[in-house]
């Protein structure tokens, strides 16, 4: 992931034109593990906090336009912000670099057997 992320950065560059790196992050999981890995390298924002129904989840002015203007956007994918799609789908046609995890993971299904307690 840390490579991903580096990787998706450099393809934009800073935003600031001064090697500031703006990171936009849809939930906190997410920004906790995002943080790990860019460190004090990168301004890492947090769209959702804790506690908030990330499927109903609406994202305010300002957030929609720090999705705008960031070098790199990461969402979880796989339907999971659903209020965030049409602000997530013109970021990434505004040119916005978005990565979503999900679907490079093998998710486990809602009652697949492997889920299920022994």
């Amino acid at each position: 992931m840390a490579l991903l992320l580096v990787l998706a950065v450099a393809c934009r560059g800073g935003s600031d034109g001064a090697g500031a790196i703006s990171i936009v992050v849809t939930t906190n999981i997410l920004g906790d593990v995002v943080e790990q890995v860019v460190g004090e390298d990168a301004e890492v924002e947090v769209l959702m906090p804790a506690g908030v129904d990330p499927h109903e989840y609406q994202a305010s002015s300002q957030q929609v336009a720090a999705l705008a203007k960031a070098d790199l956007v990461v969402a979880n994918g796989l339907g999971l912000e659903e209020g965030l799609v049409d602000a997530l789908e013109a970021a990434e046609s505004d040119g916005v670099n978005v990565f979503e995890v999900a679907p490079l993971l093998s998710p486990i299904g809602f009652g697949d057997e492997t889920c299920e307690p022994e």
